[in-house]
């Protein structure tokens, strides 16, 4: 995957296209030993003059293509043997404030040209900067732990990330980032989950608090994490392909609705917000399909 990757980006950089690395192999790059991470899909950040530039680029290399999100810019392809993602936006479709607070922070790393260059077979594979990547990789986290469920493996790389940079890390940025998406909540929950359960050392991680409405709170979110791991992966899903559609769809909204009810057990505001703008979307694409 690493000399796909550099193959890749030597294509595209070559066409003129900036694109950043996201989570992945960029994310491996900052545990001990980076070939025992698990790998998945490769995911290419890019501006919306880019993410045309590589479509096009790619498509021709492309074996099969998934259909485009065109409203928020995302669109899949398998080239070769391997799954590549291009992303316009990282919006999570859960709290418009996130949304806006992402795409500013995303909107700054592309125009200024903020990143971390990642030698790599002996291409440059451009990472996003130390304290934009946090942001990334911590919303990411956020997004499918609400929508569809996440394994240890997407706290772990939050947690490694971390920990590699944290003498780099701007502390009173991510104070203001964090607080700017009203992840504060989330933030210090997760926090006891990378402290107690991971190893991170208390003193070290930003904003750790010891109360004990976090550590009730961890609790609960590691539990419900390692009932559904990664994309809801330790769920029995045969009825899939026992059942009518319409029945399928049914025990989706029913353990959908399950799902929001956990978490909001956990983070009742957000998870009320989640759900309604989540419910609204729907809405608007039954309506105007």
């Amino acid at each position: 995957m690493n000399n796909f990757i550099a193959m890749l980006t030597k294509r595209m950089q070559e066409d003129g296209i900036y694109a950043l690395l996201i989570k992945g192999q960029g994310v491996a790059q900052c545990y001990e030993r980076p070939y025992w991470r698990s790998s998945g899909d490769i995911d290419f950040l890019l501006d919306e003059d880019n993410y045309k530039k590589a479509k096009q680029l790619l498509l021709p290399l492309a074996s099969s293509t998934e259909l485009e999100a065109v409203t928020i810019m995302h669109f899949g392809m398998t080239i070769e043997k391997w799954s590549v993602e291009l992303h316009g936006t990282l919006h999570s479709g859960l709290l418009p404030k996130m949304d806006l607070a992402v795409d500013q922070i995303q909107n700054e790393a592309i125009l200024k040209r903020r990143n971390r260059p990642w030698s790599n077979n002996g291409i440059d594979v451009l990472l996003p900067n130390v304290d934009d990547d946090i942001i990334f990789v911590y919303t990411h986290i956020i997004k499918h732990f609400f929508h569809e469920g996440i394994g240890l493996r997407q706290i772990c790389d939050f947690v490694r990330l971390l920990w590699k940079y944290i003498d780099e890390v701007n502390v009173g940025l991510l104070d203001i980032r964090i607080r700017s998406m009203g992840l504060e909540t989330e933030w210090k929950t997760f926090g006891v989950i990378a402290c107690n359960y991971l190893g991170f050392p208390i003193e070290r991680f930003p904003f750790y608090s010891q109360s004990s409405i976090w550590k009730r709170k961890a609790n609960k979110s590691l539990s419900f994490i390692i009932r559904v791991g990664n994309f809801g992966q330790n769920r029995d899903k045969s009825y899939y392909n026992r059942f009518p559609f319409i029945f399928v769809k049914c025990k989706s909204f029913v353990r959908r609705i399950s799902d929001y009810l956990t978490v909001f057990a956990i983070f009742p505001l957000d998870a009320s917000m989640a759900f309604l703008r989540t419910l609204i979307s729907g809405t608007k694409a039954i309506v105007f399909k």
